[in-house]
């Protein structure tokens, strides 16, 4: 598969979450706030990888993720909304497989969690977390 069809997975991976409205892949720059809450899976890098295949990449990607701000919620509760997306999240895409065609030619690879950041509470009607993974080995 090319990068564009592993993302493509991953996003039907993350499909069906309770509570997100939007689901797409890349960052676009007019989301509006009739958007969130929200998931965007952004491409990183896509570089060889260090196994024995030589035609195998490694693809990184981060998972945006976030909501809008509500003064009647509170940050406390945003955040506790938000910690438990990232759960959901990680449990989707955590050690997912991808299983490769029966002669091994394309297909395959296992993608891994590596960390999530937060904004720093810097956006004003908003809060957004980033979590970040790497899918190993795809072909």
């Amino acid at each position: 598969m090319n990068a564009y069809e592993y993302l493509k997975e991953i996003q039907k991976l993350l499909a069906g979450i309770k509570g997100i409205k939007s689901l797409k892949i890349g960052l676009e720059p007019n989301i509006s706030p009739s958007d969130y809450p929200i998931i965007r899976i952004v491409p990183n890098e896509i570089r060889l990888s260090d196994d024995f295949d030589l035609w195998a990449s490694d693809i990184s990607f981060s998972v945006y993720f976030g909501a809008q701000l509500h003064e009647k919620i509170g940050l406390e509760k945003i955040y506790e909304q938000l910690y438990s997306l990232e759960y959901e999240i990680k449990e989707r895409l955590h050690n997912a497989q991808f299983e490769p065609n029966a002669d091994k030619t394309r297909g395959g690879g296992i993608c891994r969690f590596i960390a999530t950041k937060d904004d720093g509470d810097t956006l004003k009607n908003f809060k957004i977390l980033v979590s970040e993974f790497e899918l190993k080995g795809g072909r």
